[in-house]
């Protein structure tokens, strides 16, 4: 495995160039949200929130962060972020990002794990100070909510969900743990 520095890191991405740019361009029309296949619009936003850290991850490993391609994987992860995903946190339940537009309002924590592991990239990855400073501000206020909600400092497990009434799902689910953990991480 090559380190982030490896100067061979950047040659292994350039073969990947064009399987990024294929995803990019046609993942909007698997998005069953939206049957014009035009936007990243979902009314689930771990649905989105995979597909975001996922425009991070080709723009990250672009070996040239100014190309149009590089720039428009970055430009598009923070817009859907903005306008889509973070809109969705609440007060409700004591704050977290909503799960589903579309289902009965709960804070789950596969639309806050990832979301926190967003807001870290974006604010390590963007140029400009106050963006990283706003980035940074909501990756920590969306996991210290997820640490007081749906973790068990007892067990160490991470909770599935707290719904509107405040009842907590205290089901664990393997997917739910890896993204708080590496909230943890990237803080």
């Amino acid at each position: 495995r090559r380190t982030k520095d490896d100067p061979a890191r950047a040659a292994d991405a350039a073969l990947y160039l064009d399987m990024f740019d294929k995803w990019f361009r046609g993942q909007t029309k698997a998005n069953w949200d939206d049957p014009t296949g035009t936007t990243w619009k979902n009314p689930f936003m771990d649905d989105m929130e995979w597909n975001v850290i996922t425009m991070l991850n080709l723009y990250e490993n672009h070996p040239d962060k100014t190309d149009a391609n590089a720039q428009e994987y970055l430009s598009t992860a923070k817009q859907v972020w903005d306008d889509w995903i973070w809109t969705e946190w609440s007060d409700l339940a004591g704050g977290g990002i909503l799960w589903s537009k579309s289902e009965a309002p709960s804070k789950n924590a596969c639309s806050n794990g990832p979301g926190s592991v967003i807001a870290c990239k974006l604010s390590m990855l963007l140029d400009n100070q106050a963006d990283k400073d706003k980035y940074l501000e909501q990756a920590k206020k969306i996991y210290w909510w997820q640490r007081s909600v749906l973790y068990d400092a007892t067990s160490g497990q991470v909770y599935d969900n707290i719904n509107a009434q405040g009842n907590i799902s205290t089901v664990s689910l393997t997917y739910n743990q890896g993204t708080v953990l590496g909230t943890a991480h990237l803080l």
